[in-house]
């Protein structure tokens, strides 16, 4: 049974609390997380098609959601929005309309496509029996066979720089070494050499050319694309380039200059290096080349994207590891294929949102089943957690209702300890307002370690509270 209720929402934890789904509706769970505790989204939402007739596909998700996305991720946070060529342009819409920078759009290659045509010959024939009418139109349909997805990447306004916003918030760019594509090797030029100084320290530009340009090794592979492939796409593409080879390996030494100098002065290599990647294949190996479907076994949900897939996205816009947890909220979680990817990935923590009882029952039933390697934060015990614990005095709430306040209400607090911050007074509100909870119900709330900053905000809620 769909939970459509707005004010029915569960919530179903991991042991380790790495991931949480919450079993309600996106525009009534989004409100009650609080602000900037996220360093990124990754989610698959609705494509407004009417998918098999689903209810859930009727209407691309509002621009409201996309406000709360943006509201509940820190300043820089990426977002990765998987759509679909009919109805990407208005999901891009709604995105920046929100308030979000778009970075990008990836391109996912893929050969399991079903077409989807009525065949107008066929239709014809139904009235007009062996016309010229029905064959002249025979062959003729109404539509292509499906062969690529959309991917909408979008950026949360930066305060300041990146280099500024990565320092203050935890966030800011994307992942580039950690995505790199196939072999290692290459070579890559830096930024010319600064100008030579003046005795007073200023740059001396009496020359337009500069000195003293150079060549880096790299040994990562290739830089990433915004084109994706499966392995169907990879090989219908080695078969149209054949076998190419990239060019052969030459050694150059230290201080050695590369190019002929007419241009701006030669550059000169920093150390020995092998330049170029020298390996042969097909066209594919310059792009990210995603493992096929064979994940799904019991998993029924009809647009569930590869694991494989799911781990490079959720790994391009990972930030560093820290002291914190990193955190990923991903609305519209369906059967947790994203929410599994991002923590392959790496990802600290992994909050989905889905309103389907069944996608819910089938993640967690993933997600129990998936082992996952424990971040270096996190083994060093280097989370900070505060002891909070709530209990209600006046017994006539619901307890279904109550049980669920309470554990939301633990968390909105132990994650905005976690950040620095604090939640602001609407979002216990919210919480009062959507589990049906009277605001004059007496709570007692019992905070270890508070600041006194925190300690005045619960003095102004209606709440009872014991220090």
């Amino acid at each position: 049974m769909n939970n459509n209720n707005r004010n029915c929402i569960h919530t179903y934890h991991a042991p380790d609390r790495r991931w949480s789904i919450h079993h309600g509706n996106v525009e009534a769970v989004l409100p009650i997380l609080g602000n900037s505790l996220y360093d990124g989204s990754l989610f698959d939402p609705p494509y407004a098609l009417k998918f098999m007739g689903k209810g859930w596909d009727k209407v691309l998700p509002p621009t409201e959601v996309f406000k709360q996305i943006l509201r509940v991720c820190k300043p820089g946070a990426h977002l990765l929005a998987f759509g679909h060529p009919k109805t990407f342009h208005r999901l891009m819409v709604n995105i920046e309309e929100a308030g979000w920078k778009i970075r990008d759009t990836l391109s996912w290659i893929h050969g399991e496509g079903f077409p989807k045509s009525h065949n107008i010959g066929k239709a014809i024939n139904k009235t007009l029996p062996s016309s010229k009418q029905a064959a002249d139109w025979a062959g003729y349909g109404t539509g292509l066979k499906p062969a690529w997805e959309p991917i909408i990447l979008a950026q949360k306004p930066r305060k300041g720089t990146f280099a500024k916003n990565a320092l203050q918030h935890g966030c800011a760019g994307l992942d580039i070494d950690g995505c790199r594509i196939g072999t290692t090797g290459g070579t890559t030029r830096s930024h010319q050499a600064p100008y030579p100084r003046l005795p007073d320290g200023t740059e001396d530009r009496s020359q337009w050319g500069r000195s003293g340009h150079s060549v880096q090794a790299i040994d990562k592979g290739r830089w990433p694309a915004n084109l994706l492939l499966d392995e169907v796409a990879a090989e219908t593409l080695d078969r149209q380039s054949g076998i190419t080879r990239s060019r052969k390996r030459l050694r150059r030494q230290t201080g050695s200059n590369v190019g002929n100098g007419r241009t701006m002065n030669p550059f000169k290599n920093r150390i020995e290096c092998i330049d170029g990647y020298d390996d042969e294949g097909g066209a594919s190996r310059f792009f990210y080349v995603s493992k096929a479907k064979k994940e799904r076994g019991d998993n029924k949900h009809p647009t569930v994207k590869p694991l494989d897939l799911c781990e490079y996205l959720a790994q391009l816009i990972l930030p560093p590891e820290r002291s914190t947890p990193r955190r990923l909220v991903v609305p519209y979680s369906g059967s947790g294929s994203e929410m599994i990817g991002a923590l392959s990935a790496g990802w600290d923590q992994v909050t989905g949102i889905e309103m389907d009882e069944q996608w819910v029952k089938t993640s967690q039933r993933r997600l129990k089943s998936t082992t996952f390697q424990v971040s270096k934060s996190l083994e060093s015990g280097n989370v900070p957690r505060k002891s909070i614990s709530i209990k209600a005095i006046n017994e006539e709430t619901e307890v279904r209702d109550f049980d669920y306040f309470r554990q939301e209400l633990t968390m909105i607090l132990e994650d905005c300890l976690e950040a620095g911050g604090q939640p602001s007074k609407q979002h216990v509100q919210e919480c009062f307002k959507i589990f049906q909870c009277s605001q004059a119900v007496d709570f007692e709330i019992t905070l270890a370690s508070m600041p006194p900053k925190l300690l005045e905000f619960y003095e102004s809620l209606p709440l009872t509270l014991a220090a």
